[in-house]
């Protein structure tokens, strides 16, 4: 990813927002782009996460099965909107499908990229809210911004 108007867009994402340029521009770099046709699926319900998806550009239908065999209209995704944030640090199921309504531009950043950026810069954990490098993390610490419900 090297556009700055995306770079931008990563601001968005709550966990982005107080990054340092430097560690911006390491996730940043770590993103991976997909291109979607109208009537792909870029996830769908049941599959394991990837990790966070960040539309650039096009939309895209959020939608879910219930188990009368209907589906539940979420909502619509477009341009800057993001999904599956902590996917990016655990591993869970997807809960609904997203389908390109028109071409998307989606970027990714996958749960392995994270890990993997966390490892070769320990300071990142620290940068996004974690307070020790994630390798010492306890497992009951919380992110700054984390909901108490919600398990990271």
């Amino acid at each position: 990813m090297q556009d700055r108007s995306q770079d931008n867009l990563l601001r968005h994402v709550p966990i982005f927002q107080n990054l340092p340029d430097t560690y911006l521009s390491l996730i940043a770099q770590a993103f991976q782009v997909e291109h979607y046709n109208r009537g792909d699926f870029i996830f769908q319900q049941g599959e394991r996460t990837r990790g966070l998806h960040l539309i650039v550009d096009g939309h895209a239908v959020l939608f879910r099965g219930l188990p009368t065999g209907q589906f539940e209209r979420l909502g619509t995704v477009q341009r800057g909107n993001y999904l599956n944030d902590a996917a990016i640090f655990q591993d869970g199921t997807q809960t609904a499908t997203l389908q390109a309504l028109n071409a998307v531009i989606a970027l990714v950043l996958t749960r392995q990229n994270m890990a993997l950026l966390l490892t070769q810069y320990p300071d990142l954990s620290v940068a996004l809210g974690f307070g020790v490098p994630i390798q010492t993390q306890p497992p009951d610490a919380k992110l700054k911004m984390q909901r108490e419900n919600e398990a990271i």
